[in-house]
């Protein structure tokens, strides 16, 4: 980390903790206010408790909006224009990071790997190269919400990173991989073309379907399941993988926006979080041996 950029992430967190006092303060003073407003709703006007909370909740959130809200809003698109797409582009090649759009529904569908609800979000959209490795990034929240007339329900089907690799290896057939807890959360278990491995502890972890099995081990040899194995260990969330169309889909559900900034934690903290992205993001490049010329 350089001087100036030690410098700006300096200045940056002295904004954060002004923003996060204000906060404080504002809290100090409306809380107690909110409290004997309840009281008196409660036990002078006879409102009903349940209302009255309530009320109190929805009013304190609208005050704590209007005295900081613009400047959270301004701290968080500050610090990911400037801060982490300088990390990004120290990192990698060729960066275009755009916080606010992301990876399209259709490369999701594509992939076959998470079923699509109705409800398709994202932000972070990375892409870069490393080691020649062309890539996209981005975090996604995907969603199936019902509505019955009378409760709505929202059910989570994705919510992590999704990654797409170049993957210079001509496969014909569609191979997918998905780590069996994963499975197990959306009920989402099919014996159709389900092949098996050596590893025993591979098997156990992972389901992997291809229709061809003569293709899934030409791609998964020892040295891959061996790798996937390693780098599913040093993540958090279910690992899911696919080969198709001359890509590699990888996504973690792993139930976080990564590359959301949070006014209640450091500034140092949080790039420490944008570090491990790009670790991350080196690892399968790495650990998979995808830049090798044996997937030329």
């Amino acid at each position: 980390m350089d001087k100036e950029f030690k410098a700006k992430l300096d200045a940056l967190e002295k904004e954060r903790l002004a923003v996060l006092k204000r906060k404080t303060l504002a809290t100090a003073i409306t809380v107690p206010i909110l409290v004997v407003l309840c009281l008196l709703g409660i036990f002078t006007l006879g409102v009903h408790p349940l209302f009255t909370v309530v009320g109190a909740i929805f009013l304190y959130m609208f005050i704590v909006e209007y005295i900081i809200g613009g400047s959270v809003r301004k701290f968080k698109r500050f610090y990911k224009t400037e801060f982490v797409k300088t990390s990004f582009a120290t990192a990698f090649d060729n960066v275009n990071y755009n916080p606010t759009s992301c990876i399209s529904e259709d490369a999701v569908r594509s992939s076959s790997l998470v079923r699509l609800g109705n409800r398709y979000s994202g932000n972070d959209y990375l892409s870069g190269s490393y080691k020649g490795v062309n890539f996209v990034h981005s975090d996604l929240l995907i969603q199936q919400v019902t509505n019955s007339g009378k409760t709505t329900h929202t059910a989570t089907l994705f919510e992590g990173k999704w990654l797409i690799f170049d993957f210079n290896k001509t496969i014909n057939e569609y191979l997918s991989i998905r780590e069996r807890e994963f499975l197990k959360k959306i009920n989402f278990f099919s014996s159709d073309s389900v092949v098996e491995f050596e590893s025993v502890e591979f098997n156990n972890e992972f389901e992997v379907k291809c229709t061809n099995q003569h293709t899934a081990f030409y791609v998964l040899t020892p040295h891959f399941i061996e790798a996937i194995r390693e780098i599913n260990s040093k993540t958090q969330g279910q690992l899911l993988m696919c080969f198709v169309n001359g890509k590699m889909h990888v996504a973690l559900n792993d139930g976080r926006d990564s590359l959301e900034p949070s006014i209640r934690t450091s500034v140092y903290d949080y790039q420490n979080l944008v570090n491990k992205e790009i670790d991350l993001i080196k690892c399968f490049v790495d650990y998979l041996d995808i830049d090798h010329k044996i997937f030329n």
